[in-house]
Formats: C-alpha cells, sequence, structure tokens
C-alpha cells in the first residue's frame, strides 16, 4: 500500500496520454481516456528523463505548472517512465489530491520494478493494445495522415507552442524531404514513404510532435531541445533513411525561445528544400543566436 490512492498506466501517443489502467476514485479517470500530452505533469516527468516524486506538487515548479495538474488538483506525485523499445513508451503514476505527510522517495524502486513488470505484460497484450487503440482513435483523427498530423493541424500546434505551451522553452524544427521522383513506379515510391514513416517515428520521443506535410514531406517538432541534439538527430535520421536507400534533404531551425516562432507558414509551408540535386551534399550553419537555423542535401 501506498500514500497514493489513485494510480495510472499510461501510454504516450500521438500527442495524447491514453490511460490504458487506472485505480481510481479521486479524479475521474478511466480507461482508454485521452488527456493532452502537452498538459500532462508526467510529459515534465518524462523531459526530466527518469522518475519524479512530489510529496507536495506545488513546491515543484517544473511539475505544478502541468495544465492538467490544476484542471484535476494533483496535489501529490510520483512517476516513473515505463519503455518496451522500438514498440511503445509510456509511464506509471501515483495521484493524489491530498499533500501526503509521508516521503515518497523511498518507493521509487518499489514503483521502478513494478512498472517493469507492467511493461512485460504489456508488450505479450501490445498487438491487441494496438488494435484497440486504433478503434479508439476513430474520433481524435481528424487532422492526422498516416498518424501523423497533416499541414493545418501541425501549423496549428506550433502556433500554440509558440504563443503558449512552451513559449520560453528552446525548441527546434526538422523538415525532410523524401525524393519520390526516382523510382518511376507508384507503389515503389508508397513503399518508401511508408519505411520513411516508421522510421521518423522510431526517432521520435512521446512529446515531439510529427508531421506529414504533403508527399514525401515531412516535419519534426522537438519542444526542449538544445541546438547539437536537433542536428544530431536530424543527421541521424538522415542516417537511417540513407541505410534503406531512401535519399532525401534536410533543413532544420532551433529557437533558444518558442517564442521567437513568428514565421510558421515559411518554416513549415517549404516545397522542395533548397537544391535539387538529391546526391548532392552540403551543410550551412548559422551562429548559435536563435533561431539558427541548418539545411542539408544529401
Amino acid at each position: 500500500m501506498t500514500p497514493l490512492k489513485t494510480w495510472v498506466l499510461a501510454e504516450v501517443k500521438n500527442d495524447h496520454w491514453i490511460i490504458r489502467a487506472c485505480t481510481d476514485a479521486t479524479f475521474g479517470l478511466k480507461v482508454n481516456q485521452f488527456l493532452s500530452w502537452p498538459e500532462s505533469v508526467c510529459r515534465s516527468m518524462m523531459v526530466m528523463g527518469g522518475p519524479q516524486f512530489a510529496p507536495d506538487l506545488q513546491k515543484f515548479e517544473h511539475l505544478a505548472q502541468a495544465a492538467v495538474a490544476t484542471k484535476l488538483g494533483i496535489a501529490s506525485y510520483l512517476g516513473v517512465p515505463i519503455r518496451i523499445p522500438g514498440k511503445a513508451e509510456g509511464m506509471l503514476c501515483g495521484l493524489d489530491n491530498q499533500v501526503v505527510d509521508e516521503k515518497l522517495e523511498h518507493l521509487v524502486p518499489l514503483v521502478e520494478t513494478f512498472g517493469r513488470v507492467l511493461a512485460g505484460s504489456w508488450e505479450q497484450h501490445l498487438p491487441e493494445v494496438q488494435q484497440t487503440s486504433a478503434d479508439i482513435q476513430g474520433s481524435h483523427r481528424a487532422g492526422m495522415r498516416d498518424g501523423l498530423y497533416n499541414f493545418g493541424t501541425f501549423r496549428d500546434l506550433l502556433q500554440a507552442a509558440a504563443e503558449h505551451r512552451h513559449s520560453s522553452e528552446q525548441g527546434g524544427l526538422l523538415l525532410f524531404d523524401l525524393d519520390t521522383s526516382t523510382s518511376g513506379n507508384d507503389l515503389r515510391s508508397e513503399n518508401d514513404v511508408s519505411v520513411a514513416i516508421a522510421l521518423l517515428k522510431q526517432a521520435t520521443r512521446p512529446q515531439d510532435s510529427l508531421a506529414h506535410l504533403a508527399r514525401g514531406e515531412f516535419a519534426l517538432f522537438l519542444p526542449g531541445t538544445s541546438e547539437a541534439s536537433l542536428v544530431s538527430v536530424a543527421r541521424r535520421i538522415h542516417s537511417s533513411l540513407s541505410e534503406k536507400g531512401l535519399s532525401a534533404k534536410w533543413g532544420a531551425s532551433w529557437f533558444k525561445e518558442m517564442q521567437q516562432l513568428n514565421n510558421i507558414d515559411q518554416l513549415i509551408k517549404i516545397g522542395p528544400l533548397p537544391g535539387s540535386n538529391h546526391a548532392a551534399s552540403e551543410e550551412r550553419q548559422s551562429e548559435v543566436s536563435s533561431p539558427a537555423r541548418h539545411c542539408q542535401r544529401a
């Protein structure tokens, strides 16, 4: 038994926090309920890279400022990440609407162990869970294409990030332009796009947002990332695409504070990225002062 009365196992998917299991008599949470991932307390926990505990949530600003904490009235919190490499990512968290008198730190190893047990069970049932998720998400797919955001929805997401959710945080935007014109085979081109989507999804964190802007054109928003990490992710994705025989160009824009993002349409309504030769290779870098932009043709 723990002093926290509510426990939730949730998956992070397509910018949503999806409850897979819960014991709740306080907050009205239900299995298969969707919550906004950017607004969740667990997002802050995952961004910090590991378990977080707060007997009094208000004493931990990075957790207390989450919109869901205010909306639900969360007073105490303990959360640990759960990862099934290449398949799923989520968290196990304990909540209470009262500040708990007991310390929570000693519970972290126990919760982590239980999280690993749950992850093993979750992995065994993942195919049926994913099918259930696909059925449930039907009403949430407006603005989605291939499970990714479309142009309009992604633009709105960036606007919200710049004006509200991540305005004072650093972050970056990656653009990938896949060469789908060289095969001369529509079936091959569709397969190339599917492979690219799979690789891009593998490269994203729960807090990242991925969009399919147009045929073969993709965008990835990475909140909280440094400029060096942004470029590293771009190169890693490009390398993965190359290993699959896919030719692509990439561009990147990094912002010290996301509120500096004031030309969204110019950034994502790109058409082909600079340069017409997909076989060429070139990189242009600006100084670290934000916004910083990088572009590579490959």
